[in-house]
């Protein structure tokens, strides 16, 4: 085993195992033909936060930004078993219902709790995006989408493509982003 270096941070992994009482996966990825392909990615396997945290250990790297995965649905429950198990390696991107009454208020919960870090978006409902990226940009959260988007909200903010990450800056006008 390597010393983990407090430098190293993995950007990106999920927390998983396979559909079982203690972590249900969402129905809709369970019985959809669309969600066939991330049932066969993820069947049978695992990536339990021990199993991770142990990996993470062998490799020296100290931590990692757990991003929650979509066989949960909207449930970050796993993930953050992951940042309990170990708070000071561990941060989490979350899912939240875009399209849900209470956008607002779930935003808020999520940025409030302390292993939040951001919130990954999957766009799949057209009219609820710019609802959802208002909620989450006036709470201050950092967002993550796999899907290029455009949302307007005043002529003082907007949406900057940076590679697959999409973040939301300050503006001088809606057509021209500033760093």
């Amino acid at each position: 085993m390597t010393e983990p270096a407090p430098e190293a941070i993995d950007a990106q992994i999920h927390v998983f195992a396979p559909d079982e009482p203690a972590h249900p996966w969402s129905p809709t990825v369970l019985h959809d033909d669309l969600y066939g392909g991330m049932r066969g990615r993820y069947a049978g396997r695992s990536a339990r936060p021990a199993e991770v945290l142990a990996a993470l250990d062998e490799h020296g790297v100290f931590g990692a930004v757990i991003v929650t995965p979509t066989v949960y649905g909207f449930d970050n429950g796993f993930s953050l078993e992951a940042h309990e198990l170990a708070p000071e390696r561990f941060r989490v991107v979350g899912l939240v219902d875009a399209t849900g009454d209470d956008v607002e208020d779930a935003m808020s919960a999520w940025a409030a709790h302390p292993a939040a870090v951001g919130v990954r978006l999957n766009l799949w409902v057209d009219e609820a995006v710019a609802r959802f990226f208002d909620a989450a940009y006036d709470r201050g959260a950092p967002t993550r989408s796999s899907s290029t988007i455009r949302t307007t909200r005043r002529s003082t903010s907007c949406v900057r493509a940076t590679s697959s990450v999409r973040v939301r800056r300050r503006c001088c006008s809606a057509a021209r982003c500033v760093a």
